[in-house]
């Protein structure tokens, strides 16, 4: 069978490859204690897609096959790309969502997964994990504590006396 490049990709992420490739690499790294297991980091970022991205047939897929992370929102049609990066930048696990989903939607599956491989047990966990304020949740916060995980993440706050003063003198010197 003569294939493409393409086509051996998707086979190779059938069959698993791609994750061995990514299993292989972390436990190296773990094994040169090149992992930092003190913080690990969770964000995310939108990839615009192509405009006629979601008009694809829908016949032909694999069986059980998932609908692709693409979603409608401001920018027209996108993919959030959600990350866990642990403390050197390199990533240990992610998910894809469509373009509209919120960052605190994927928390749980961020910290449920992305074990990396080690002789004995595997370890899962960090000391702390550092989020932006899309993950100021109270939920948020006490999973991470019932998992043993110091949460280290800025809470939205409201509007300060000062700031809304601020506006309140600068809209009405405006207005005169």
């Amino acid at each position: 069978m003569v294939g493409t490049v393409s086509s051996r990709f998707y086979r190779w992420r059938r069959s698993g490859v791609w994750q061995h490739v990514l299993e292989a690499l972390q436990a190296l790294a773990d094994a040169q204690g090149r992992v930092g297991w003190e913080l690990h980091f969770l964000d995310s970022t939108v990839v615009r897609a192509h405009q006629h991205a979601a008009g694809g047939r829908k016949t032909g897929r694999e069986p059980g096959a998932e609908d692709e992370a693409l979603g409608r929102s401001r920018g027209g049609f996108t993919t959030k790309i959600h990350l866990r990066c642990e403390g050197y930048g390199k990533p240990v696990t992610f998910t894809l969502t469509g373009g509209q989903v919120h960052d605190s939607t994927q928390v749980s599956a961020l910290i449920s997964r992305g074990a990396i491989r080690r002789i004995g047990r595997g370890r899962l966990r960090p000391t702390k994990m550092v989020g932006d304020k899309a993950y100021s949740r109270r939920s948020i916060r006490l999973a991470l504590r019932k998992r043993g995980i110091i949460p280290v993440i800025p809470t939205k706050s409201a509007a300060s006396p000062a700031s809304t003063a601020r506006h309140t003198v600068s809209a009405t010197s405006a207005s005169a």
